[in-house]
């Protein structure tokens, strides 16, 4: 959660002014002959490593004020100092976020429809079932195989929605200490669901050792990667493929090497031995265990599989992958189940799961389609949290079941407008009271008493000056006094606009009204009639003409049409927020106990949803005191943290509630637009 910008710039200044008495201090011990030993920072003023600096008693922990950094270290003479370096990153627990070197994709496609985005809370399969080589023609590549028996044309899919197939959505959350929003998956779903499909049949005859081979050595694009088959097996009507590919094909002779750039890296590769149709490489120095045809190692961060080994009179050569892949899928043609397990380089990975459909004869094998899904599960074998700037690939234990060089990516919350000041609510307690603070949709901002703890009785307003949000019950219901607040609302929906003023004076000599907009400044209006009988003023705000009805000397006191639909009968108004979010104050002016207030999205503001979203904002009376509260609630997703609440709703609205020694703080940010969950699938 962002922090006011003032409190970040009182902070910054607070820090260095600490500093400078420090070093002032220290140096001023130095030259009247004291020796400053003993200064020692744990990270060497290192600002991507979170520190600690010890002198004597003192004692400092880096630490971070939004995307700056406070990097406490010794300087040259031994003295404490402190200096403020952004972090082009940002900034978290105590230390800049290195920066990462930018990948280049060959493709990126965001899970979106048209106008239909993906919300907080929603499936993924819900806004899009399926994506295919329309969305995605090179990571999805349809093409064709050729074998004796004719042409076999296939198309690829990735599905996120079917009958047994519920995959992630971003929700807010916490994981391991840190809240956030996190693209989610339950571990007992799936994370996706890949399907080759062969039009019009694969077909292969079964050979006396129970082979396909007319499918041998057949190449494939598979997720991005090619990949060829390189054995099968026909076991009554269980199948089994094994599929080999990777990045780069090359062949080396023995004794050969060559240099290979991949993932930003350089990789010299040698063909070290050939025997007995066996092979060693050596990947930058680093050497492989001997491999056989089909077979797999990984070493230097990369892995290398042996496609086929060729010794002759002419050299002896090697076919082989580099960032390569093997894996073999195996089931039952004539079922409609999928097979757990699926063996990648060598190793059975239950959270793989295929499902091959075909038919079998005596003699050939007719595969119509393999689907292939993968279980969710999270790096410590629970929940999968994906949290901004990561991928699903960097928070599983096996990345391997991806089958190539594809991901699914979350770059966070798509809404710059909810960071502007502008878009901040903020209830904030003095004593025994709150005001509001926020900022119109003509972008002007209020700061306002707004509740009081009034001798037990909780009102709207301070101890002495009530705010009006309830307007007489006639025109001749005078309410309001010199002093007094009142808010004027154009209409209770999320195009209305709020102006908030206070009765100033009343001159009866000059048939002057006076009041103050307190972000507009001092409005004066002549009123015509008598006071008490039939004066009345057209009070034009904000371009709404709102009657004023003015009551007898010597109070003055007014009756004002609230909503400007020009008649007073109790009508309630609303503010209304910069982004169009509605403030309901509750249904009455003062109450001897707790009352909700609401801040409602209207649906209209959703991309989907056909109900409102309303949040409560609980206000309660607590002794001589009052205090607000964030109850729990279906469009809110709250978490408790050290020193008080962090929640985020439907729409994305973030609320952070600071627990105090007195009354709680809320902050809220409204967002101009409704959040848009960024997540993409990624080809590289």
């Amino acid at each position: 959660m962002k922090k006011k910008r003032s409190e970040v710039e009182y902070k910054l200044v607070f820090i260095l002014i600490i500093s400078f008495l420090i070093i002032s201090l220290l140096s001023f011990t130095n030259l009247t002959g004291f020796l400053i030993v003993g200064c020692n920072d744990s990270d060497n003023g290192d600002k991507y490593v979170k520190g600690t600096l010890s002198y004597q008693s003192l004692k400092a922990d880096d630490e971070c004020i939004q995307d700056k950094l406070a990097e406490y270290f010794c300087n040259p003479s031994g003295i404490p100092s402190v200096t403020i370096s952004e972090c082009p990153s940002g900034c978290v627990n105590g230390a800049c976020k290195k920066i990462e070197n930018k990948t280049t994709y060959k493709e990126i496609f965001q899970i979106k429809q048209g106008s239909d985005v993906l919300e907080i809370n929603e499936f993924i399969g819900d806004v899009l079932s399926s994506i295919t080589s329309n969305e995605m023609p090179f990571l999805l590549k349809s093409s064709s195989i050729s074998t004796s028996n004719g042409i076999s044309r296939y198309n690829q899919y990735l599905t996120f929605n079917d009958t047994d197939l519920q995959t992630g959505k971003v929700k807010f959350d916490e994981d391991e200490g840190e809240i956030s929003d996190f693209l989610f998956f339950d571990e007992d779903n799936y994370l996706f669901e890949y399907e080759l499909d062969f039009g019009n049949n694969l077909i292969s005859d079964i050979s006396s050792s129970n082979k396909l081979e007319d499918l041998h050595n057949e190449k494939l694009n598979i997720l991005g990667n090619e990949y060829q088959i390189i054995d099968s097996n026909v076991n009554g009507n269980t199948v089994e493929l094994k599929f080999i590919g990777g990045k780069i094909k090359d062949t080396l002779k023995e004794g050969e090497s060559k240099t290979y750039n991949l993932k930003g890296k350089q990789y010299n590769v040698k063909l070290v031995l050939v025997s007995n149709d066996r092979a060693i490489f050596e990947i930058n120095s680093n050497r492989s265990k001997t491999l056989e045809e089909g077979e797999v190692d990984s070493l230097d961060d990369i892995s290398i599989a042996v496609i086929s080994i060729l010794e002759d009179n002419k050299g002896d050569l090697v076919d082989f992958y580099l960032d390569s892949n093997m894996f073999k899928f195996k089931d039952t043609i004539n079922d409609d189940n999928f097979r757990q397990g699926v063996e990648i380089n060598g190793n059975i990975i239950s959270d793989g799961f295929v499902k091959i459909k075909g038919e079998k004869t005596s003699t050939e094998v007719k595969i119509n389609n393999i689907k292939y899904k993968v279980k969710a599960k999270g790096i410590r074998a629970g929940d999968l949290f994906v949290p901004p700037g990561s991928s699903v690939k960097n928070n599983i234990p096996n990345p391997s079941l991806f089958l190539g060089s594809w991901d699914i990516l979350y770059q966070g919350l798509l809404n710059e407008v909810k960071k502007l000041n502008n878009n901040l609510i903020i209830f904030n307690p003095s004593g025994s009271k709150y005001r509001l603070v926020f900022t119109n949709l003509k972008g002007k901002t209020y700061s306002i008493p707004f509740i009081s703890n009034n001798a037990g009785t909780l009102t709207i307003g301070n101890d002495e000056d009530t705010l009006y949000f309830i307007e007489a019950s006639s025109t001749n219901n005078f309410i309001i006094n010199t002093k007094d607040y009142f808010i004027l609302t154009s209409k209770n929906s999320n195009s209305g606009i709020t102006n908030i003023l206070r009765y100033n004076s009343l001159n009866e000599e000059n048939k002057q009204l006076s009041v103050v907009d307190l972000a507009e400044g001092k409005k004066d209006v002549i009123y015509t009639g008598t006071p008490g009988t039939n004066a009345v003023a057209n009070l034009v705000i904000s371009g709404r003409t709102y009657k004023v009805y003015i009551g007898s000397a010597p109070d003055y006191k007014l009756a004002v049409d609230l909503n400007g639909d020009n008649d007073l009968a109790s009508d309630e108004v609303n503010i209304i927020t910069n982004g169009g979010g509605i403030l309901d104050l509750g249904s009455a002016q003062t109450s001897s106990n707790n009352f909700n207030m609401t801040l409602t999205t209207e649906s209209r503001q959703f991309n989907k949803r056909t109900t409102n979203e309303n949040i409560n904002i609980e206000v309660q009376k607590d002794g001589s005191s009052v205090n607000i509260n964030l109850p729990s609630q279906s469009d809110l997703a709250l978490e408790s943290v050290s020193g008080g609440k962090e929640g985020l709703s439907s729409f994305g609205i973030e609320f952070t509630l600071t627990e105090k020694s007195g009354p709680d703080k809320l902050t809220v940010i409204y967002p101009g637009q409704q959040a848009e969950a960024n997540v993409s699938i990624i080809s590289y």
